[in-house]
């Protein structure tokens, strides 16, 4: 379950949906043991498998260097 941290206060935290149409949870701050960052939600066809390939630029120029 994906959610957005919209707060802490009195005990717990309050998490809502990321699309719409989603109630509000509230879960006691004593029962959350971690809380992660997702920096994005990206579609698997858009997803560079980094531990393969890695781009870096060389003299002004883009090259794939392969991890194999």
């Amino acid at each position: 379950m994906l959610r957005e941290f919209i707060y802490q206060r009195d005990g717990q935290y309050r998490f809502d949906a990321i699309c719409a149409g989603g109630d509000p949870v509230f879960i006691d701050e004593l029962k959350v043991e971690a809380i992660e960052y997702v920096d994005a939600i990206v579609k698997r066809s858009r997803l560079l498998d980094v531990t393969v390939k890695t781009s870096y630029i060389r003299q002004g120029e883009v090259a794939l260097k392969s991890h194999q």
